[in-house]
């Protein structure tokens, strides 16, 4: 039993790192999508929401301070929600 299953992760391929690996940063905006989309599902869920269907792509925007150091300054997410209401399929807005 460990804490998830192993991933491989490297630094960016501009950073001397390997290219196709997941990075660190890649992990972060992928933990912040999957800790919203949990809480839209539980509250989905409370609120007998008739969910159809959930997507969401996020995106990370990164700030190079003067000293080559990097901090993310916003991740944007763009959810797709898909409600059944009155029997049929309704979009959300995007």
């Amino acid at each position: 039993m460990g804490n998830g299953p192993e991933m491989d992760f490297s630094a960016p391929p501009d950073a001397h790192g390997h290219p196709g690996v997941l990075t660190p940063e890649d992990a972060f905006v992928a933990a912040v999508n999957t800790c919203v989309t949990m809480m839209f599902l539980w509250t989905a869920e409370r609120f007998k929401l008739d969910l159809v269907s959930y997507e969401c792509a996020a995106e990370g925007t990164k700030l190079i301070e003067l000293d080559r150091t990097e901090i993310f300054s916003s991740v944007t997410l763009r959810p797709r929600i898909v409600l059944r209401a009155n029997h049929q399929e309704r979009s959300s807005l995007e």
